[in-house]
Parts: structure tokens; C-alpha cells; sequence
């Protein structure tokens, strides 16, 4: 028993006179073990003027900004003989690298010199090659601006940048816009995005104007992709949305939900007034003006078959469902996708509302009132007499019980009804 211990006790110290060693190695250098950074010649990054001290001069340099990459491969010795290996991006014993070289850079990188960056660790530093692609690009120009005019609003579309003291911007839109790629070796191409989609990442729009913040009006704008600009005017006009104009029918009603939250626009900055309004948009529409309380149905297990946990109306036709005011359109789905009628919308707007019966029949009035499905006539008569629905025609009074609503018609139709709901 007493060897047994006294083994375990040597082997013990053994282990903790290794761990101290281990311990007490220090790093005695670094180096790249594999990988390099490409950058393609004034493509990423600006252009700066870089003072030289001898001669008082300005020369202009090319600053390059980019992001590192995992495949770069450091190796750190200590002083016991050891090493290891590891991703530039990734910290070894608690310690990240550092890099010098985004907009640090002590002499302008050229194509086919020996460029590099300063990696640092700790108080040890290694060079990091830089291989500079030569741009194939000898310049862009315009080929046609954009056909229409651009939304300004709240910096929801751009920021003012101190630095350059002009106003950076993102399109909501570029249909009808297209510019012309000149290639040093004579080629040129012609790019209309956003449908050439590889391009996209390449461009940046700057407002060059003396009023900071940029006001509505026509401006300059440069356009830059790979390292080189062109030029177009735009116009900034001061509604939310570039495809709803001021002397529209619908202006007032978009303005009145956008501005409380019950409507929104498209991914694409655009509020898509002719698009048709889908059952499961105008559930969450409601949920929205009702301040319906959606959390508790996050985790709910979906009622219809065709709608999915998770997704961004699910909570609002649960809770509609739960409240009866929307239900499905048979064999177990909720009509996910389909675009959703006026009846239909008079129906749930009705069982929400819950108003008294109305007894007045109003049905000669509109020609078409016979094509009300029964279940709807009710809805319907109320919401006639309400003001929230009328005709649809200007030379005669239809209803149109069965024409789906647009989502400019729900905007004045969400309008008129928050005026009778109180």
C-alpha cells in the first residue's frame, strides 16, 4: 500500500513539475505558417493623400480596407520547443493577433511588389504577404439613371459621413438603371442591376451636396464599383415610400397605418400599393391595430395545416382564430397565400368591430349586391353604412363583394375603420 502511494506521489509531482515548465515557456516568436491575402488593385478601400515630411508634398495613396481571412495560418514557438498553429482570426492562450493594414499602411501596395502587413502577437511581429491583383477595369461610366425618383426619410436609407462630408445612401431601387463597364483590354459590359446580383456588393452611392443633412431635391451622385465611379443625378422626394405619390387616393390611408405601425413596407423599401393583400398579411394588419398581445402564441403547435410555427404571421392567426374573428377556409388550412376578398375582409372587420345588427336593407343600391355570399351580407350592409366600403366603380354602384383587396385599398379601408371603432 505504502509503494503504491509513494508512486502516485512521484508521478503527481512529475505532472505538476511538467505543468510549471509548460507553464513558464514564453513566446519567442511568430510566423506565417500558410496563406496570404489577394486584393484586387483599388477595389476596396479609398483613395488618401499621404504627406511626405522631407519635401512637404502630397502623394496620393491608395489605402486598402478588407476583412481577414480564416485560411491564414500563424505559428507561435515558446521557449521550451514547442509550437502551435492556429487561424489569424482565432486567439491563442487568451490572445487575438493584430494586424496592421486597414488604412494603415506604410507604403503603397503596387501590383507585382513584395507587399505585405505587420501581424503582431504579444511583443512579436511577422509579415503577412500581400498579393495585388491588377484591375482589369479602365473605367465605368452611366449608361441610363434610374427612371424614377428616390425616397428621403428618417436615415432609414443612408447617413451623413463626417469624414467626406457627404451623404451616403442606398437605393430603394435601381430599376432602369444601368452602367457600362470599360475593361483595359478593350471589352465593355453592361451591368443593370440589382438583376446582375454579383455586382451588387460593389456599389455605393454618395449624395455630393452643400446641404448636410441632404434635403429633397436633385442631386449629384457617385457611383462607385470596384474602384472606380461614374456619375447621375437623383431626385429625393420627402414621401416614405417612392411608389406612393402625395396626390394619390391612397396617400393619406398608406401615411395614416405606416406612421402607427399596422402597415409596412416591402423588403425593397416600397409600399406595393397594387399588390394584392393576402389573408395571412391583413390577420397580422389586425393583430397589429388590435395591440393584440401575440407572445403566448409563439410556441403554440399551428391550428391549420398549412401554416408554419415560427413564421411571421403565425402568432396572428392564432390569435385570431382564438378570438373568432378569422377562421379557415376549410379541410383544416387558413388559405395561406390567397388574397383576401372585401366580403371577406367586411366578415372579420364585422366580428371584430361586434356591432348591433344593422336591419336597414340597402341592397337596391348596388347593382351587384346579389353576388354577396350569404354568410357576407351582414358585413357587407354594415360595412356600407359604416363608410368603410363603397363602390368600385365611378359610373355605377358596385360593390364588387368577390374582387380581392389591394394593399392600398387596406390602408384607406384600416383609415375609415379606426374613425367608426372606438
Amino acid at each position: 500500500m505504502k509503494k503504491v502511494i509513494f508512486l502516485i506521489t512521484v508521478i503527481t509531482f512529475i505532472f505538476l513539475l511538467g505543468f510549471s515548465v509548460s507553464a513558464e515557456a514564453e513566446v519567442t516568436g511568430i510566423e506565417v505558417e500558410s496563406g496570404k491575402i489577394t486584393c484586387l488593385e483599388n477595389a476596396y478601400g479609398e483613395f488618401i493623400k499621404k504627406l511626405d515630411p522631407e519635401t512637404g508634398s502630397y502623394e496620393e495613396i491608395y489605402y486598402y480596407d478588407f476583412i481577414m481571412p480564416d485560411d491564414i495560418i500563424m505559428r507561435i514557438t515558446y521557449s521550451d520547443g514547442s509550437y502551435k498553429l492556429s487561424s489569424i482570426t482565432r486567439s491563442v492562450d487568451g490572445i487575438m493577433f493584430k494586424w496592421f493594414g486597414n488604412y494603415q499602411i506604410t507604403d503603397p501596395w503596387l501590383v507585382g511588389k513584395d507587399n505585405y502587413i505587420t501581424v503582431e502577437y504579444l511583443d512579436h511581429t511577422a509579415k503577412l504577404p500581400v498579393e495585388l491583383i491588377p484591375n482589369p477595369i479602365e473605367y465605368i461610366e452611366t449608361l441610363t439613371p434610374p427612371e424614377r425618383e428616390y425616397i428621403y426619410g428618417d436615415d432609414s436609407y443612408g447617413f451623413y459621413n463626417e469624414e467626406e462630408d457627404s451623404y451616403l445612401f442606398w437605393p430603394t431601387d435601381l430599376y432602369g438603371f444601368s452602367f457600362v463597364i470599360h475593361y483595359k483590354n478593350g471589352e465593355e459590359k453592361i451591368c443593370t442591376p440589382p438583376n446582375d446580383t454579383t455586382l451588387i456588393d460593389g456599389y455605393r452611392y454618395t449624395i455630393l451636396s452643400p446641404d448636410i443633412p441632404v434635403k429633397p431635391g436633385i442631386h449629384k451622385v457617385n457611383f462607385y464599383y470596384m474602384g472606380h465611379t461614374a456619375e447621375y443625378t437623383v431626385s429625393l422626394r420627402e414621401t416614405r415610400f417612392p411608389d406612393v405619390s402625395k396626390d394619390s387616393w391612397y396617400y393619406e390611408g398608406v401615411s395614416y397605418c405606416f406612421e402607427r405601425g399596422y402597415m409596412n413596407g416591402t423588403d425593397k423599401g416600397l409600399f406595393a400599393p397594387l399588390s394584392k393583400l393576402t389573408r395571412e398579411q391583413f390577420v397580422l394588419i389586425l393583430a397589429r391595430y388590435a395591440d393584440a398581445d401575440l407572445t403566448k402564441y409563439e410556441s403554440r403547435a399551428p391550428s391549420f395545416r398549412d401554416i408554419k410555427q415560427g413564421e411571421w404571421y403565425a402568432s396572428a392567426v392564432e390569435w385570431a382564430r382564438d378570438s373568432g374573428i378569422m377562421l379557415g377556409t376549410g379541410q383544416g388550412c387558413f388559405g395561406k397565400g390567397k388574397a383576401i376578398s372585401r366580403q371577406e375582409l367586411a366578415t372579420v372587420l364585422y366580428r371584430f368591430a361586434s356591432p348591433e345588427k344593422n336591419t336597414d336593407s340597402i341592397l337596391p343600391c348596388y347593382t351587384d349586391m346579389y353576388e354577396t355570399a350569404d354568410w357576407a351580407k351582414d358585413s357587407i350592409i354594415w360595412a356600407i353604412s359604416c363608410g368603410i366600403l363603397g363602390s368600385t366603380s365611378e359610373k355605377e354602384n358596385t360593390i364588387s363583394p368577390k374582387m380581392t383587396v389591394s394593399r392600398a385599398q387596406a390602408a384607406k379601408i384600416f383609415m375609415s375603420f379606426s374613425t367608426i371603432d372606438k
